[in-house]
């Protein structure tokens, strides 16, 4: 017995999902009820389910990927606790949007070190997620000094901002803050500032409001 899932990519970052249960007929047969936990962001996250013709399917849409918990409840009066991880695609003709990531640190006397610590954290955070060097127009913004735009590109790197991946990068890039409290980070588009000097407090809450 487990949640199954499938996904339909709405365009603008926007998916319709629904889980169920995927079970013998006799497990469903067994089965009194299904309890779905979403993440908390949603409205009325705590979701009970009776239906048994549907294999108790949830309908749902939304921009990123979570844990899901279900509670089964059997008719014998035992309970079995499930979770999946609800994974959402892209079409493979899509090209998603990537975000710069520059480091702000004065004290680092090894800045491509620095960095390379930052774009580990997120991919242990986010394995999926595609994490790349950055230009000099990437990794700069405005009329840059030179040996500015040098440290720039030094400390800087491209991230591929998906919903299915947004919040695990954020809490990657957080958790690296955490440790390095000393340093901050810049976010741009296209070589343009959107985000300067974010630290651990403000970071999930402004990348992930980058894709709402």
């Amino acid at each position: 017995m487990r949640i199954a899932q499938s996904d339909k990519y709405e365009g603008n970052d926007w998916w319709s999902w629904s889980v169920w249960i995927d079970g013998t007929a006799e497990e469903l047969r067994g089965i009194q009820s299904v309890t779905y936990t979403l993440h908390p962001t949603f409205a009325n996250p705590v979701r009970k389910v009776t239906d048994r013709r549907t294999k108790f399917r949830l309908d749902e849409n939304g921009w990123g990927g979570f844990t899901i918990y279900g509670r089964v409840e059997m008719k014998a009066g035992k309970t079995r606790n499930l979770k999946r991880e609800l994974a959402l695609y892209y079409p493979k003709d899509h090209e998603a949007d990537a975000v710069t990531i520059r480091i702000n640190d004065v004290t680092e006397s090894d800045p491509a070190k620095q960095a390379e610590a930052l774009q580990t954290a997120i991919k242990d955070a986010a394995p999926d997620a595609t994490v790349e060097r950055a230009n000099v127009e990437e990794a700069t913004s405005g009329g840059t000094a030179q040996a500015a735009v040098a440290d720039a590109i030094s400390t800087a790197f491209n991230v591929v901002l998906t919903g299915p991946t947004v919040y695990s990068v954020a809490k990657g890039i957080q958790g690296w803050l955490a440790r390095n409290p000393q340093a901050s980070v810049d976010l741009l588009k296209k070589g343009e500032l959107i985000a300067n000097q974010v630290t651990t407090s403000t970071v999930v809450k402004t990348l992930t409001s980058l894709k709402e």
